[in-house]
């Protein structure tokens, strides 16, 4: 069919979609955004060769704790495309969007965001996906310190027997049950 071009293996894009996206600041973006939409975000499962898991130590709502690294899709990129920015933003590595594939969807109602009002909370729609790095990969990981205070890694036992947000544990079982990891 002419005009729609496939990038990847669940995104779309009909016509010459142009993006318009642009920042928002965060009184406009809380209020308007936040409380009248339910956000698309992905979030990434990024495992080292022998299985372990990184999640980074978020210093910001709507979870101060241990969480997988991912954010907002921006209009136009796919989901993967999303996770290559994001991997390359919060770990300082790049990675081809290729590589990353898709686990399986969770929703997740918070009752704090980090925007104005905090007490207003927020919903997102997460995307998991999952990726395997190299060795050489997992030593050039540097999170950034802005968002995150520290990452750390885990072994899925340790997650699913942890303290940790049931949404990780849900995808990590979701993973196993679909032989992905």
């Amino acid at each position: 069919m002419e005009g729609i071009a496939n990038k990847g293996e669940r995104h779309f894009t009909t016509g010459n979609f142009v993006s318009h996206a642009r920042f928002l600041s965060p009184d406009i973006y809380g209020p308007v955004v936040r409380d009248n939409v339910v956000r698309a975000c992905i979030d990434c499962l990024v495992l080292n060769p022998i299985g372990l898991i990184v999640l980074g130590k978020r210093r910001i709502e709507p979870w101060p704790d241990w969480w997988t690294f991912g954010g907002r899709i921006i209009p136009g990129d796919s989901p993967e495309e999303s996770c290559a920015r994001t991997i390359q933003r919060d770990l300082g590595i790049k990675v081809a969007s290729d590589r990353f594939f898709f686990l399986d969807f969770l929703s997740n109602a918070f009752a704090k965001r980090q925007e104005p009002p905090q007490e207003n909370g927020c919903h997102d729609i997460n995307l998991f996906h999952g990726i395997f790095l190299g060795l050489d990969e997992t030593a050039a990981i540097k999170c950034e310190r802005g968002e995150y205070s520290e990452t750390g890694w885990f072994s899925q036992k340790n997650i699913l027997q942890g303290s940790f947000h049931p949404a990780i544990q849900k995808i990590i079982e979701i993973a196993r049950a679909k032989g992905l990891i």
